[in-house]
């Protein structure tokens, strides 16, 4: 008999390095080792959300991905992917990285454990979360708020500068954009 395929909404972030490059091999790693690549977002560039202003802005974009794996095992692979790529976890919450692997939706599933919370607990008041999602999941109702994403999107007060920078598959390409936000 074959294992469900799970339809999980991810965020992924980078704001160290070349943040591109990193963007990149954690869609390449999520690929061979947890799932299926359905749909990605472009790639935005956001600044810092909970952090000083002089922090280096982030690139952020979502995908789509189909696995078998559960919450729990797929929480430990995107940990695992997340040290693999440099990520050095801090005491700090809102530390600089230079990979981020957040699990948004994993299809409808509610859950509250010591290692995770699904749906993610403060998605819908992220303007950096939202956009990227918008653009591959603007129907997707969350199934605690029970409000689609892009009523989400509209919805949301947060005021952080967020911009659509390049297309879906961007690979590493250098990080030449470091003219920061245009207002």
């Amino acid at each position: 008999m074959q294992a469900m395929k799970n339809e999980v909404y991810l965020l992924l972030g980078s704001n160290l390095g070349n943040r591109q490059e990193y963007l990149y091999l954690a869609r390449k790693a999520l690929s061979h080792i947890v799932g299926d690549i359905i749909q990605a977002s472009g790639v935005f560039e956001t600044e810092a959300w909970g952090t000083s202003a002089d922090e280096k802005l982030y690139l952020n974009q979502a995908v789509l991905l189909s696995t078998n794996h559960s919450p729990a095992t797929l929480i430990r692979q995107t940990l695992k992917i997340e040290r693999y790529l440099g990520r050095q976890r801090s005491e700090q919450q809102y530390a600089a990285r230079t990979i981020d692997i957040d699990i948004i939706f994993f299809n409808q599933m509610i859950l509250n454990t010591a290692s995770l919370t699904l749906p993610h607990p403060r998605m819908q008041l992220r303007r950096f979360v939202l956009e990227p999602l918008n653009e591959i999941a603007a129907g997707f109702v969350h199934p605690g708020l029970h409000i689609n994403v892009n009523l989400l999107l509209q919805a949301c007060d947060d005021q952080l500068n967020v911009k659509r920078i390049s297309d879906t598959y961007n690979t590493g390409q250098p990080d030449n954009n470091k003219t920061g936000l245009v207002a």
